[in-house]
C-alpha cells in the first residue's frame, strides 16, 4: 500500500535516535496490519469483514470513528495521528480481487458542503493514485442489481465488486469510497454519520440519542459520560419535563386567549382549508358559517359592510350588448312595374322639306312645302321655324315579382359564468 514513513530517519526533536525512529514506523505499520487482520476476521471496534471499498482504519474511540471534524459548513479529515486507511475495490482479474490500499496521513479541510442539506462524502482515487474529495446529495446504493438511473448516483455492485457512477449517459466505473453522511443547517455541520458497510448492509456509526435507542436500552453511561442513564430514568425525566411544560402552557392560556380575542373580535372573519369550527379551535366565541359561494369584498359607499350581492352567472340584456352589425343577403328580384312622369321644357326644332323649281341653277328659286301648299322663297330668305312649349311624356317601366332580403342572426341568449379564479375555503364570522 502507499504508506509513507512520517518519522525522520535521523535524530528527532524529541530526542529519538535513528533506530528509535525506524522502530516507531515499524510498530505503526504492524498495528495497522493487526487492525486489518482483526477486521477481516469479523472483530475490531470499527466494523467487521467486508474489507473491500471502505475505510479500513482511522482515529476512533468507544467503538466509533472520529477522524472527521465539522468546521462551519466544511468537514476536516484528520489522519495526522492515526492514518486513515482506505481500500478501493476494482473488481477482479485473472489473479483474483484487485484492490488499492491508500493512507491519509495529514489533516486537511477536504469538503465544503451546501447549507440545509444531507450530503454523502466520498474520496476518489485516480489512475495515478491521487486522491480527491467530493460530495453529493444523491443517496448511494450497495446491491447486486443496477438501480434506477439518476444523475450523480453511486452504485456499488456487490457482484462485480466495483463502484459505478451514473453520469447522465451511462454507468461509469470509478474508484470511490463513501466515507460519511453529513447533515448541515444554515451555518454549520449538525451531524456526522460514518458510512460503514457490513454484512447486513450499510451501517452508519451514530452517537446521537434517539427514542429508538432509548427504548432499546442502548443509551448507557459509556455513551453519555460518567452519569448512568437508563430508559427508566429518561422516561421519568421526560414525563416531568412534559408536566412542567403543560403547567407553563396552562399559565399562558389566559394571555393567549386575550391575544386571540383581540385578533378575532366580534365581526371578524376566519378562513381556513380545514373545516374545524373556530370555537373548537380557539375555545371562545360563537362563529357562524358563511354560506357557500360567497367571496369577500372591501366595503365602501357603494358596498356597505354586511350586505350581500352578486351572482355566479348573468344573461346580457339588449342594453348591455356592445354595438355591433349583422351581415345579410338580398335575393334576386322578379319583374315589377314602375310608373312616372317625364317633363321637358325649352327650345327644340321642327324640320320642313325645301325644294327647288326652275331650270337655271344660278337663278333657281326654292320653295317650302307647308300645310300641303308650296310657297316660293328666295334663296337669300331666312327660314324661321318657331319652337314648341313645355309638354309631358308618360313613361311605363315593366318588371315582375318582388325582392327578398335575409338578415343573419347570432347567439342563443344563455347565461354565462362571471366567476373569478378562486381558492375554495371554509369561512366563519364571529357573531358573539
Amino acid at each position: 500500500m502507499a504508506y509513507k514513513e512520517k518519522y525522520p530517519l535521523d535524530v528527532t526533536p524529541q530526542g529519538d535516535e535513528v533506530r528509535d525512529s525506524i522502530q516507531k514506523n515499524r510498530d505503526e505499520i504492524l498495528n495497522v496490519a493487526k487492525a486489518i487482520d482483526l477486521k477481516a476476521s469479523g472483530g475490531g471496534n470499527t466494523g467487521g469483514g467486508v474489507l473491500r471499498n471502505r475505510v479500513l482504519n482511522g482515529k476512533g474511540g468507544n467503538g466509533e470513528y472520529s477522524f472527521l471534524i465539522g468546521d462551519n459548513l466544511s468537514v476536516i479529515i484528520d489522519g495526522s495521528q492515526t492514518p486513515v486507511l482506505l481500500s478501493f475495490a476494482d473488481g477482479f482479474d485473472e489473479n483474483g480481487s484487485v484492490d488499492f490500499v491508500t493512507a491519509i496521513t495529514n489533516k486537511t479541510s477536504a469538503w465544503m458542503l451546501p447549507a440545509r442539506s444531507t450530503s454523502y462524502l466520498y474520496i476518489e482515487r485516480s489512475a495515478s493514485g491521487a486522491l480527491s474529495y467530493g460530495s453529493t446529495t444523491v443517496e448511494p446504493v450497495r446491491q447486486a442489481s443496477t438501480p434506477k438511473a439518476e444523475m450523480d448516483k453511486m452504485h456499488y455492485n456487490t457482484v462485480a465488486e466495483k463502484m459505478y457512477l451514473y453520469n447522465g449517459v451511462q454507468w461509469k466505473p470509478v474508484l470511490r469510497i463513501v466515507v460519511a453522511i453529513v447533515a448541515t443547517d444554515s451555518t454549520s455541520v449538525k451531524s456526522i454519520k460514518y458510512y460503514r458497510p457490513g454484512f447486513g448492509g450499510d451501517v452508519m456509526a451514530d452517537k446521537s440519542i434517539t427514542s429508538i435507542k432509548i427504548g432499546d436500552g442502548e443509551v448507557k453511561s459509556v455513551n453519555i459520560g460518567e452519569k448512568q442513564v437508563t430508559s427508566a430514568h429518561l422516561e421519568k425525566s421526560i414525563t416531568d419535563m412534559f408536566d412542567a411544560v403543560r403547567k407553563d402552557i396552562d399559565a399562558l392560556k389566559p394571555k393567549i386567549n386575550e391575544v386571540l380575542t383581540k385578533a378575532y373580535p366580534v365581526g371578524a372573519i376566519y378562513c381556513s382549508t380545514v373545516s374545524t369550527n373556530p370555537t373548537e379551535l380557539f375555545g371562545f366565541g360563537t362563529w357562524e358559517y358563511i354560506e357557500q359561494g360567497r367571496v369577500l369584498l372591501s366595503q365602501g359607499d357603494k358596498y356597505r359592510a354586511g350586505t350581500t350581492g352578486g351572482a355566479e352567472t348573468h344573461t346580457l340584456t339588449v342594453a348591455e350588448m356592445p354595438s355591433h352589425k349583422h351581415g345579410g343577403t338580398t335575393g334576386d328580384g322578379g319583374a315589377h312595374t314602375h310608373t312616372g312622369v317625364a317633363e321637358t321644357a325649352g327650345e327644340h326644332t321642327h324640320t320642313s322639306e325645301i325644294g327647288a323649281y326652275g331650270t337655271d341653277f344660278k337663278n333657281r328659286k326654292y320653295w317650302i312645302e307647308e300645310e300641303r301648299a308650296r310657297t316660293r322663297i328666295k334663296t337669300d330668305d331666312v327660314l324661321n321655324i318657331k319652337n314648341g312649349g313645355a309638354h309631358t311624356h308618360n313613361i311605363q317601366i315593366d318588371a315582375s315579382e318582388n325582392h327578398n332580403h335575409i338578415i343573419n342572426s347570432e347567439g342563443n341568449g344563455q347565461a354565462h359564468s362571471i366567476m373569478q379564479p378562486y381558492l375554495s375555503v371554509y369561512m366563519w364570522k364571529r357573531v358573539s
